[in-house]
């Protein structure tokens, strides 16, 4: 027999896809996010520490605008998997893993992709990871020998479980399993009757790798955890198996056999579970103006954000300077009350481009205090040549502005665009800024304000540079002429000349032309996301410990969808083959 056949598979380290968001959500949740976080569904770059970007996608290329946690990781969405391991950073999502008893996730090379699941995992460790979550936090390591008998079937010795080691919050642990066993939640992409549902309550999640060589399904009842992988030993691709074509079906028939002499019952739910209602697009408490609501379980010390940071707002517009009216200034002519869907800077750009007005800035005041503000370009305006930065560089005892760009939503570091400024600009020019020189894509724009205390203050805006490409003109050259040669040959009378027999003519045969045949069309459940390696770390909006976000009307389409080939390195684990599947 081949070598490949004699690998115990369960061991093996696998990349294995989606099936390991939920521990980037776990690590999440541990610093402060809620299933009622928002996340910007949007197109999103990172440097990829090679000179390059590292552009996330979609399985299916698409991008929603706003969803909440509880959305995004039941419809195994990458673009807010990779956020949310953005905002977590690598180091506290690998020391999660190595928790929950993951021991190969060791390198200091992983990238982003990593929340794709470019990262390898053995079944058997991947499996005691989503024990660890049924169980309610605590770790319980995997044991092969349950009790042993002699000839006449006598008890000799029998293995007693142990209360195990707590090592997550029963809260947390409760919060990612009732997601993964909501049906409804995940239907938009797995459909209301996929195998991931049973015939009583039971969470699961799938996931899939390049070509198609992994199909993983990891899921659990109260009572039991099975984790099913089908692949290759020798790693050659399956013949378009998906985690919820190949896996899920084993994962399915096997449980429904395993659970059917046993009682049905629910997840027990912590005591520290409470449930709030909230509003369904941006996942706050809901303001006046939130049109769809609905019920959502949090930690009882992590609640939703309050109704001042819902999408859904009125804002007070000074109509004569165009800017937010922020203080308390009674009301007064050329002041009125507006809606708006008021979107995080990430966001911005993408709501314009739907067609969602974005309120103007904040106005400013100048009395006794300092301003440092970008009043355009605004956030998320597309901007393209020569730029003229306006806004307003105020303080009292002000000593000097300096107006910086970065590269990105939220850049670590900025260069100066221009010497120190010693002027206080109170509405008008600031700088100007020749975008022509740099590469088109997302830039944060930056005044700072000194006093002669060493006081210090900014205002930033985030724009798009948007330059169109220049085209390449042909470039056109003369030459000259060649020079006749002389002819070196005495030229014959036509009578002396012999004459050139003419080729005998043969039949050209002629081949048909058929019409190419055309190979299957492979129906993924997910769609693989290459990954290049990132070390950027996110920034929470708004600032809170918890950070909800607005699910709004989404669309999501069908769990068949083409994957992207994409090679899987076997054994060592490829961070550019990342995978980004349901």
């Amino acid at each position: 027999e081949r070598a490949a056949d004699q690998v115990n598979m369960a061991l093996q380290p696998r990349q294995p896809g989606s099936a390991i968001k939920p521990l980037v959500y776990l690590a999440a949740f541990e610093r402060g996010w809620t299933p009622a976080t928002l996340i910007m569904d949007v197109p999103v770059e990172y440097p990829d520490g090679k000179g390059g970007v590292y552009r996330p996608v979609n399985y299916d290329g698409k991008f929603r605008g706003p969803v909440l946690v509880r959305a995004a990781l039941a419809n195994s969405l990458n673009i807010p998997a990779v956020r949310a391991l953005e905002f977590v950073g690598i180091p506290a999502f690998q020391e999660m893993a190595k928790r929950l008893g993951i021991t190969t996730l060791t390198r200091r090379d992983y990238g982003l992709a990593l929340a794709l699941g470019s990262g390898e995992v053995s079944l058997l460790e991947l499996t005691g990871a989503y024990q660890v979550i049924a169980n309610g936090g605590r770790r319980i390591s995997p044991v092969a020998v349950l009790r042993v008998t002699d000839g006449l079937g006598r008890q000799i010795e029998a293995y007693q479980p142990p209360q195990g080691e707590a090592v997550l919050r029963p809260e947390h642990a409760y919060l990612i399993t009732h997601i993964l066993a909501d049906n409804e939640a995940r239907t938009p992409l797995f459909g209301a009757n996929s195998p991931l549902r049973l015939s009583r309550p039971a969470a699961a999640k799938t996931g899939t790798t390049n070509d198609f060589r992994d199909s993983w399904t990891v899921g659990y009842t109260p009572d039991v955890v099975v984790g099913v992988w089908v692949g290759n030993a020798d790693n050659r691709p399956t013949r378009g198996l998906s985690g919820l074509d190949g896996a899920a079906p084993i994962w399915h028939a096997m449980m429904e056999r395993i659970v059917a002499e046993t009682r049905v019952h629910d997840f027990v739910r912590p005591r520290g579970i409470v449930e709030v209602e909230i509003c369904a697009d941006s996942g706050t408490i809901p303001s006046p103006d939130c049109p769809r609501r609905r019920r959502e379980l949090f930690a009882y010390d992590q609640l939703p954000l309050g109704p001042e940071h819902d999408i859904h707002q009125r804002l007070r517009i000074d109509t004569r300077a165009n800017c937010v009216v922020t203080d308390s200034r009674p009301p007064e002519e050329g002041i009125e009350e507006r809606y708006y869907q008021v979107y995080p800077p990430e966001g911005r750009a993408w709501a314009l481009e739907h067609g969602i007005e974005q309120p103007p800035p904040p106005c400013t005041s100048t009395e006794g205090t300092a301003v440092a503000a970008i009043h355009w370009p605004g956030d998320g305006q597309l901007i393209e040549g020569i730029v003229s930065i306006q806004g307003v560089a105020l303080a009292a005892d002000f000593s000097h502005y300096v107006v910086e760009y970065g590269v990105g939503w939220s850049p670590e570091t900025f260069v100066p665009l221009s010497a120190p400024q010693m002027q206080p600009v109170e509405g008008g020019i600031l700088a100007e800024w020749d975008t022509r020189p740099h590469p088109n894509g997302p830039y944060t724009l930056r005044v700072v304000v000194f006093n002669r205390h060493g006081g210090r203050y900014e205002g930033r805006s985030t724009v798009v540079v948007d330059n169109l490409l220049p085209e390449v003109a042909p470039t056109w050259s003369w030459e000259e002429p060649p020079t006749p040669m002389p002819w070196p040959f005495e030229i014959l009378p036509p009578d002396l000349m012999e004459a050139t027999p003419t080729p005998e003519q043969f039949p050209v045969p002629t081949v048909p032309m058929l019409p190419p045949e055309l190979p299957d069309i492979l129906q993924p459940d997910d769609y693989p996301t290459p990954s290049p390696e990132s070390d950027t770390l996110p920034w929470p909006w708004p600032g809170a410990t918890i950070t909800p976000t607005p699910e709004g009307p989404m669309w999501f389409p069908s769990p068949e969808e083409p994957p992207v080939p994409w090679p899987t390195a076997t054994p060592l684990p490829v961070e550019n083959s990342a995978i980004a599947t349901p």
